[in-house]
């Protein structure tokens, strides 16, 4: 075994599917089932675990050969090859854009942002006509058809994802109706840019939801938790070690506080779902709850905080 594979002990999913396609398929035309049988081969034998996806492992393939190498990124095709066969190009197509054909969602105007407005400070209309109408749409991307409006997606993009969670956009200290577009990767030489230092998390395993549901209840084991990182990943994998199934991550709340925050959300629970905190649990942070429920204790107790703006 290669102790140098990056992804031992993990469970198979579509990234890791489309990383080994290109790694392990570049420059060949094989069938379907040839890249399959190679790449899922390579990941079991050099310590990865099995796939527990919900979807079947032939269409994880498909989302990672047809979704993402073909339509996303252009490294993959199947036109001009016999039925069920696929050539791994492994480099970008003639400078195609990798969002050609793709609606415009709000992940893909938090990445344009940063690639088309670095060092800039910009009107939100300016940012939104350079990266929707003068990028997106003119480089072939399909126009946004989401539920909101246009502009509360930038508003996300800009507001939520760039400046709170990101610390790489900030309207501190600009005109009204103006964006800092940081760019790179930390805030920590913007002392004025909001740096979220950790996060509560909640997360549960799907056996227990799998249970729950055979026995009609609506309610299953759900862990709530805190990290000082704005990553839980790490702090989950630690506690996860050895189990037979990857955990369902369902909340993630970031706060410059999360100790503080996973105390008065327990105390919550406690008080409002009675009987519900699992007692002889390892550890005091087990929940007999839903993550509907989880979700909106979550949600409920931000608003709070935005509102008395803490």
């Amino acid at each position: 075994m290669n102790n140098q594979y990056k992804h031992v002990g993990q469970p198979f999913t579509v990234e890791i599917a489309e990383e080994l396609i290109l790694e392990l398929c570049k420059g060949e035309t094989l069938k379907k089932s040839e890249i399959m049988n190679r790449v899922c081969k390579h990941h079991i034998k050099q310590g990865g675990l099995e796939y527990a996806g919900t979807k079947s492992l032939g269409l994880t393939f498909n989302d990672a050969l047809n979704k993402n190498l073909k339509q996303k990124r252009g490294l993959a095709t199947n036109e001009g090859t016999e039925y069920g066969h696929w050539t791994i190009n492994g480099d970008i197509m003639n400078n195609q854009y990798k969002y050609t054909g793709q609606p415009f969602t709000v992940e893909i105007a938090e990445e344009l942002i940063l690639e088309l407005c670095k060092g800039e400070t910009l009107k939100k209309s300016e940012i939104t006509d350079r990266v929707y109408y003068r990028h997106h749409i003119e480089k072939g991307g399909l126009e946004y058809a989401g539920k909101q409006s246009l502009g509360l997606t930038f508003n996300d993009a800009l507001n939520k994802n760039l400046k709170q969670k990101r610390g790489l956009a900030t309207n501190e200290g600009t005109k009204h109706g103006h964006w800092i577009i940081k760019g790179g990767t930390t805030p920590d030489d913007d002392p004025q840019v909001e740096q979220i230092k950790g996060c509560v998390y909640i997360y549960y395993y799907p056996t227990y939801k799998e249970q729950a549901k055979s026995k009609g209840e609506d309610r299953w084991p759900c862990k709530i938790g805190c990290t000082k990182s704005p990553d839980p990943k790490d702090r989950i994998a630690e506690q996860v070690t050895g189990m037979p199934e990857a955990p369902q991550t369902e909340v993630i709340m970031h706060t410059e506080n999360p100790e503080h925050i996973e105390r008065i959300i327990h105390s919550i629970l406690k008080l409002k779902e009675r009987n519900r905190h699992i007692q002889d649990a390892p550890g005091s942070e087990w929940f007999l709850i839903s993550p509907d429920i989880a979700k909106r204790v979550a949600k409920e107790f931000k608003s709070f905080l935005n509102r008395i703006d803490i």
